[in-house]
């Protein structure tokens, strides 16, 4: 415990930036004891002190700390130095993280040479669609040089025979012309893998079917399906997965940003309609998948290099919060990269645009004034979506081209359910924490067939639930020590799905209950702060959030219900749903415990041929 300290002599000009590390509290007579949660550094101090200074995780210079401490702890009576000399007492107890110290261990990857990053390959996903897939395959050909990829796969999830037939016919029009042939993995191919794989591990042949067979979910959309054949069909390889009603051409922010930022959300332009954007915008002169591929795999230093950056620098962290920092280091990957979308959103309604950052909103509001019916953006489904400039993410989220890099332990995709690739990104995060994810400053054309558009009244949408309680539950399960391998991470993942398989129904209806109140406040307090602050003038604007709000709020006063759960089977007696739950955790969590086996044999079956 540290006693004592003199403290006079702090520096208060420094520009050097600090924030706190994650503490523990414990309750004394006349104080706190804050310990930290990564060595044994601890201090003694006043309990309002600890209370505000755990508030102080944002990297910053500790005279930006001192004027927040001076604004929350009125006992200080306006009293910078006092700040100071408290900041000072902790920083030296060693409780306080340097963004210097953190940005050197991150550089320090000068000893390890470039690792050899081989072509990657490229797995197009479709299902139904031949009219989107041609449409991206005439994409492909006249706006990237495909001799630069290493295979190219069409990864057919097609329900009709009659669209497979068509998708074969487009796969040989393109493999005549490209320098890189097409290999068709259609439902026969497929069939045929996973038929091997269970010769290969019969005792998984659950496991496998639950990944990979259609019969597992009759009547379900298997969005995930796809994903993990691409996986399957590149273990070992840099792997990019496009959705088929994408274009490969890469389209610059109309406000393009000069930082890197970390963690920060995605920014917004709206347009009037397709030739709107098409008419402001101009492609980049680039190679929409050579460039999603450029730093998949590298070191975060690396990464930062190859976009020009030397390294990171204390001033990228300024403002970031520690706990995202906290884990990387000289080998810290990026695992993933993804990139914006142009066009339609991908989104299931429209209260994302609730949620965007002020800047975007004020854009909109500039288009939009305090008069206008506001029915043309509800209905709008012309937005770029993404990053002004690359910026760096714990986790990967949606987006309709992703890189994915396979040398890696990776997990396999829920084959079913919406938000599939968001679990997946929370999934990567925790098996690696010390990785990245890097989503790039452009967007590529997303143009659904047919097309979509949203409701001109605006939506009202009020959560109930899904897989963000999965990810919600895999954030507690994590040890927070990085020394934990990749192997045990994935262990902790399979047994907390099946532990949470076995609970009893009281405690698997507590468990939704918490997560909905919580989901639900934080929804609610979102709106208010939108309400009470607002950056679009506008009283139909106003409105719709007072509507969702409303509706929030209603909803958090009611029981909750297992029957409002998204994606289960309507008029389905809360009994058997409960029962459907549990065979949802339990077969996830098998299928996580056979993924090392099932990677390794489709590895060795590939290299087979």
């Amino acid at each position: 415990m540290q006693e004592g300290l003199d403290t006079t002599a702090a520096a208060d000009n420094s520009s050097e930036l600090w924030a706190m590390a994650p503490c523990d509290t414990t309750v004394i007579p006349g104080g706190v004891v804050l310990t930290s949660r990564r060595d044994e550094s601890r201090v003694v101090v006043m309990q309002e002190v600890a209370v505000a200074l755990q508030q102080c995780n944002e990297f910053r210079t500790l005279s930006e700390h001192a004027g927040y401490l001076v604004q929350r702890f009125p006992q200080l009576q306006g009293n910078r130095d006092d700040a100071m000399r408290v900041l000072n007492l902790v920083r030296e107890a060693g409780l306080m993280v340097s963004a210097n110290a953190l940005c050197s261990r991150v550089n320090d990857d000068a000893s390890e040479s470039a690792p050899h990053h081989d072509r990657t390959v490229t797995c197009v996903l479709t299902c139904d669609r031949p009219e989107a897939l041609g449409r991206l395959l005439d994409s492909m050909l006249r706006n990237t040089r495909l001799s630069r990829q290493k295979r190219i796969l069409l990864i057919d999830d097609s329900r009709d025979p009659a669209n497979v037939s068509r998708n074969a016919e487009l796969v040989a029009d393109f493999s005549r012309v490209s320098p890189v042939n097409m290999e068709h993995i259609d439902p026969p191919r497929q069939a045929a893998l996973v038929a091997e794989l269970k010769s290969v591990l019969p005792q998984q042949a659950g496991a496998i079917d639950w990944l990979f067979s259609r019969e597992s979910w009759p009547g379900l959309p298997t969005y995930g399906r796809a994903r993990n054949f691409a996986l399957l069909c590149t273990v070992g390889e840099r792997c990019l997965m496009l959705d088929d009603d994408i274009l490969c051409k890469a389209y610059p922010a109309l406000h393009a940003s000069t930082t890197l930022p970390f963690n920060a959300p995605r920014e917004a332009h709206c347009f009037a309609g397709q030739s709107d954007w098409l008419s402001r915008l101009t492609p980049l002169d680039a190679d929409a998948l050579v460039e999603q591929g450029r730093c998949l795999g590298l070191t975060l230093g690396g990464a930062l290099r190859a976009l020009g950056q030397d390294g990171l620098q204390p001033a990228h962290c300024h403002g970031v919060q520690e706990q995202f920092l906290a884990k990387l280091a000289g080998q810290s990957r990026i695992l993933v990269t993804q990139c914006g979308t142009l066009g339609d959103p991908g989104t299931v309604n429209n209260l994302w645009l609730a949620q965007l950052p002020e800047e975007s909103l004020r854009r909109i509001g500039e288009i939009f004034g305090p008069y206008t019916d506001l029915a043309q953006l509800f209905a709008s489904r012309e937005f770029w979506l993404g990053h002004g400039a690359p910026t760096l993410l714990r986790r990967a989220n949606m987006s309709q081209m992703t890189g994915v890099d396979n040398r890696a332990l990776l997990p396999p995709y829920l084959p079913v359910l919406r938000g599939e690739d968001r679990l997946f990104g929370t999934m990567v995060a925790c098996l690696h924490p010390t990785s990245a994810v890097l989503d790039y400053d452009w967007a590529v054309p997303h143009l659904p067939v047919p097309p979509r558009s949203g409701n001109p009244d605006g939506d009202i949408d009020v959560p109930h639930g899904g897989l963000s309680m999965v990810d919600n539950l895999l954030a507690q399960l994590m040890p927070e020590d990085t020394g934990v391998t990749t192997a045990v991470r994935l262990s902790i993942i399979a047994d907390g799905l099946q532990g949470f398989a076995e609970l009893s129904d009281s405690a698997l209806q507590s468990h939704y209950a918490r997560w909905l109140s919580q989901s639900q406040g934080s929804q609610l307090a979102s709106l208010a702060t939108r309400l009470n602050q607002p950056v679009i003038d506008n009283e139909q604007w106003s409105q719709w959030l007072r509507r969702n709000l409303e509706h929030t709020s209603k909803a958090l006063q009611e029981p909750p219900r297992l029957t409002d759960l998204p994606d289960v089977p309507r008029g389905m007696p809360q009994g058997d749903l409960l029962g459907h739950l549990r065979n949802g955790f339990a077969g996830m969590g098998a299928a996580l415990r056979a993924w090392p086996a099932i990677r390794e044999a489709a590895g060795q079956l590939g290299a087979d041929g």
